[in-house]
């Protein structure tokens, strides 16, 4: 069946948008297979007067001195060490918890977490949820509840509970010639020109992009497509995993 399957898509020069549905039917004369495949397909689409499409030039950002420090800052913490200590937690230590968030009463998986390692400050979890951290101690627990933003902007209130399991200070690297022999560079002037060249170059993705996208949503408006169900369902879930991944 896949074979011949994809026999007949190659010979209708279909392309499918998910697995088919299959309907066995009995063998004919000579024992040959016989079975009806019914599929969801790309769909046409009718461009309209595309040749028309006008779009103003995006320039990309100028790059900022903050930007480049931030890139340096970002590099020594790669490169950081850990030491061990019995303080209470501050702004820029790596913590590693185990959470549970819990909505009505309910625990949430996209809102829990065991032996999860994070550095204070490095924008991974809520600011909110880091500050509840600070000033706790290792082996201390904390609860306590914050307002969830959902897609939709509304929020939830979520309660948490957190156990600190471990708490370690962070030693940056000098900006000294060890470090910038480490990363590849000869000096701090070249490591600066360096990161500004990617910076440009990554602005200049981006204003790209977004000229691309101005296109895309000019097309838009123009072309006639009929999207089939099931093609608009699995984005749908794909839309919905990605959010639930992001919380």
């Amino acid at each position: 069946l896949p074979r011949t399957y994809l026999e007949a898509l190659q010979q209708e020069k279909l392309i499918p948008v998910q697995p088919p549905a299959v309907n066995m039917k009995e063998y004919g004369e000579g024992r040959r297979l016989s079975y009806e495949a019914e599929v969801d397909v790309v769909p046409q689409i009718q461009l309209g007067e595309y040749t028309k499409i006008k779009v103003k030039k995006t320039e990309p950002d100028a790059v900022k001195e903050e930007e480049v420090e931030a890139v340096i800052q970002h590099l020594r913490r790669q490169h950081a060490t850990f030491t061990d200590v019995n303080r209470p937690i501050k702004m820029g230590d790596r913590v590693e918890i185990t959470f549970t968030g819990s909505q009505n009463g309910k625990v949430l998986d996209n809102l829990s977490s065991t032996n999860y390692p994070t550095i204070l400050g490095s924008k991974v979890l809520l600011p909110e949820f880091e500050q509840q951290l600070i000033g706790t101690k290792k082996g201390g627990k904390k609860e306590f509840d914050l307002d969830i933003p959902a897609p939709d902007k509304t929020k939830h209130r979520t309660h948490f509970a957190v156990e600190i399991l471990d708490v370690k200070e962070v030693n940056l690297p000098a900006l000294d010639h060890a470090f910038l022999e480490k990363i590849g560079q000869k000096d701090i002037a070249g490591l600066k020109t360096a990161i500004k060249e990617s910076l440009i170059r990554e602005k200049s993705s981006k204003a790209q992009g977004t000229m691309e996208q101005q296109v895309v949503e000019k097309l838009l408006s123009i072309a006639k497509v009929e999207l089939p169900e099931s093609l608009i369902e699995q984005e749908m879930k794909k839309a919905y995993i990605d959010y639930a991944m992001s919380v």
